[in-house]
């Protein structure tokens, strides 16, 4: 075997705090921190195998939030043109994540609640959704004038 020098182009996601009126001059002004004065961040290799680590100069986008918004519900992704390419997948992911948790969550105080033991979550949502029919069922007939 002989020994190989690997060049790895890894992009590192560089958080920078800004001041600015809307999120292109935020990016704007993160240019600036990160190029003016050569890159704001030092590599520091943490192997000896490790040889040198170096910026590759390369923005491949941005993600814009606002420090004041703990719901993160004003971020934006941008491509490297500063371009919005809008929520991420990830985001979308996380809110149907908690979607889908607070239906379980309601779900299992329902199930509890009804008394129904041995079911997952869904067996008793479909056991809850034919109970709840029959009642709806039960009362429209019971208003519905004998003839």
């Amino acid at each position: 075997m002989r020994p190989r020098h690997v060049h790895i182009y890894a992009t590192v996601c560089v958080q920078i705090a800004v001041d600015a009126e809307d999120h292109r001059d935020a990016m704007k002004k993160a240019d600036g921190v990160l190029f003016e004065n050569g890159f704001a961040v030092r590599l520091i290799p943490n192997s000896d195998a490790v040889m040198g680590a170096d910026y590759a100069k390369e923005v491949i986008g941005y993600l814009v939030d606002e420090a004041d918004d703990p719901e993160f519900s004003h971020w934006c992704s941008y491509d490297a043109n500063h371009k919005a390419e809008g929520r991420t997948t990830h985001f979308s992911l996380m809110q149907e994540r908690d979607r889908l948790s607070a239906i379980v969550e309601a779900a299992c105080h329902a199930r509890d609640g009804a008394g129904i033991v041995g079911v997952s979550p869904a067996e008793a949502i479909t056991m809850l959704d034919e109970d709840n029919k029959r009642l709806l069922d039960e009362n429209a007939r019971s208003r519905t004038p004998a003839t």
